[in-house]
């Protein structure tokens, strides 16, 4: 049910539950959902940053309720999500986010009683914290769009059944203007916990806001500066299907490089999503 008015009169908070690769379903479109359901949560995130308002990212522990997952990163994020380090981490043992947890109390310090709910999967672990909101006097909103499920029609179902808010209802509730469809705006560098995440978000933000330049270190496990070069060529074709130019250098003693981005004729996505550099942020 869309609702246009968020009961209650302290905080608002954006809870991020489960958003890591071990939660994934056999539906044939996962990826797509995936991903379309990471560019609605980033525009949340980027809301509730601009307005100053709590994130609270839910982590399950374990892998006792997930489906067999391949790989060691199964904790990590989604590909694609704008996520920091920083944010506070709850983690569960269960579907409820709330059920032996200082999420609660961690809430109410804050001031909040009124959340938005975002990550995966919809029909699981959302309608399990939508209502144990309610048990700890707490009013939750599914985020239109800003979740993932078993299938679509779990996902239309449960937004139909609770009460959902649109991206314009979030932003009258958190005193913030809308983004609009130009892209979800990002800062270069600095949105994403992972080193590779943030180049790319960065070169994909340069390129649609017409072109720029950036140095950059590296991570451990790169041999040198022109190795670095060569895989940031690489990868910047192979996933966002464009052409820079990388160049080695030294900048203040230490091996880096030099990425110059050119401006795009055609929007630029990463994970399927148009990025954009955040205004009043100079490169």
């Amino acid at each position: 049910m869309l609702c246009t008015r968020m009961f209650g009169e302290k905080r608002i908070a954006l809870l991020v539950i489960d958003p890591q690769r071990k939660f994934w379903s056999d539906r044939p479109d996962w990826e797509e959902a995936r991903d379309k359901a990471v560019a609605w949560m980033n525009r949340l995130i980027y809301l509730f940053r601009k307005a100053g308002a709590p994130i609270v990212v839910v982590k399950y522990e374990g892998y006792e309720n997930c489906r067999p997952y391949e790989g060691d990163d199964g904790d990590d994020y989604y590909p694609g999500l704008a996520l920091r380090s920083d944010d506070p981490v709850v983690w569960k043992r269960g579907l409820n986010s709330f059920k032996d947890t200082p999420l609660a109390d961690m809430l109410r310090k804050a001031g909040v009683d009124r959340l938005v709910l975002a990550g995966s999967m919809t029909n699981r672990c959302l309608m399990a914290a939508y209502y144990g909101a309610l048990d700890n006097d707490m009013v939750a909103y599914f985020g239109q769009g800003a979740s993932v499920g078993s299938s679509s029609k779990h996902e239309e179902a449960c937004e139909f059944i609770c009460g959902t808010v649109n991206e314009e209802t979030v932003c009258e509730h958190l005193g913030v203007l809308s983004i609009g469809d130009d892209g979800v705006p990002v800062l270069v560098d600095s949105n994403y916990p992972s080193w590779d995440d943030s180049l790319l978000c960065s070169i994909a933000a340069l390129a649609n806001a017409g072109g720029g330049h950036f140095i950059i270190g590296y991570p451990k496990g790169v041999p040198d500066n022109a190795a670095l070069a060569e895989w940031i060529r690489s990868r910047v074709s192979e996933e966002l299907g464009i052409i820079v130019s990388v160049e080695p250098l030294v900048f203040c003693s230490q091996d880096a490089v030099e990425v110059k981005v050119g401006a795009s004729e055609n929007p630029v996505l990463y994970h399927g999503q148009k990025m954009v550099a955040e205004k009043g942020y100079s490169y």
